[in-house]
């Protein structure tokens, strides 16, 4: 599984099962509000949608992706392409979390956060091999608070993401603060990060810092 990272949370998952190859990209923002840059056409099995609210909605914008995508913007239980998709609301119903599950890994992908998930909300979550999260603060978790989820849930491998960019309009912290407050010392930042099963690590959690593509 290869994992690439566009900036804020907008996120592609690649991989490949017994149906075939899949593509799965989150949260695609509007790049003339934000500075950041988007393929012109996102092709893409699977979109998911975390954030309800307008000015979230305006920034994710189903018409931005293939007309073939299977687009899911409200909890439930899904199926498409071999991969399984459950999401949960946080926040009385403002905000959705996403389990998946593909290649036989465990992705919980977080969204832009703004608060640490209860016990409730979590509780039907499955052992989380990879931890997408929301690092920068200013109305989505800070380096702080976002440390307290990874030891709550206590992943393996960790993707900081919605935090600052040299081209980004909005305005949040860098991932300074959440590296600091885990202990996890990341390697060089990679354009996208292969991911498997076996290749987990089993004694440390792991971090990787993506640079946008």
């Amino acid at each position: 599984m290869y994992i690439t990272w566009y900036g804020l949370s907008c996120v592609k998952i690649e991989g490949k099962n017994n149906l075939g190859e899949f593509t799965i990209i989150t949260d695609p923002f509007d790049p003339k509000k934000t500075g950041l840059k988007l393929p012109r056409v996102i092709r893409a099995d699977i979109a998911l949608q975390s954030r309800a609210d307008r000015e979230m909605q305006d920034m994710i914008s189903p018409a931005k992706a293939d007309s073939s995508v299977f687009f899911i913007p409200s909890p439930g239980e899904y199926e498409k392409s071999g991969v399984f998709v459950a999401g949960t609301y946080i926040d009385h119903e403002q905000h959705v979390a996403y389990a998946i599950e593909a290649e036989d890994l465990h992705i919980y992908y977080c969204g832009p956060l703004h608060r640490l998930p209860t016990e409730k909300e979590l509780e039907n979550l499955e052992n989380v091999d990879v931890l997408i999260i929301p690092v920068g603060g200013h109305g989505v978790l800070d380096g702080k608070i976002a440390a307290e989820l990874v030891s709550e849930l206590e992943p393996r491998v960790i993707i900081p993401i919605y935090y600052k960019l040299p081209d980004l309009k909005i305005q949040l912290d860098g991932p300074e603060a959440f590296l600091k407050a885990v202990g996890v010392k990341p390697g060089e930042a990679l354009p996208k990060v292969k991911i498997t099963k076996k290749d987990l690590p089993q004694e440390e959690t792991q971090v990787f810092l993506l640079t946008p593509s």
